[in-house]
């Protein structure tokens, strides 16, 4: 799990297709941050992870998509689940609209 931060964020955007260019704002003001995961022999990156500042819960895994914000297989989305887990960072709990960009528990 890699932190994009400095100029990374638009090389990600660009890389991955998804609106990370469109949230600098938040990264700037503390309320979001993303994280490149990479499964192993995956290369460059498998997924974009994203933190959001939730009131009162703390930080949680908002979301966890693929390149041109595909979904991630199960395997991939409970590795990026372990590992914020053992960091004390829950997943957000999905919403109940089908096209919501929530992170997908199951």
């Amino acid at each position: 799990m890699q932190a994009i931060c400095g100029d990374r964020p638009l090389i990600a955007a660009l890389e991955f297709d998804n609106c990370i260019r469109g949230n600098l704002g938040s990264v700037l003001r503390g309320q979001r941050y993303f994280y490149r995961y990479v499964a192993k022999g995956a290369g460059k990156g498998t997924a974009i992870v994203e933190l959001r500042h939730m009131p009162v819960i703390g930080w949680v895994v908002e979301e966890a998509l693929g390149p041109d914000n595909d979904d991630l297989p199960a395997h991939h989305r409970m590795a990026i689940i372990t590992l914020f887990k053992k960091a004390g960072i829950i997943a957000a709990p999905p919403l109940r609209s089908p096209d919501t960009g929530w992170f997908e528990i199951i």
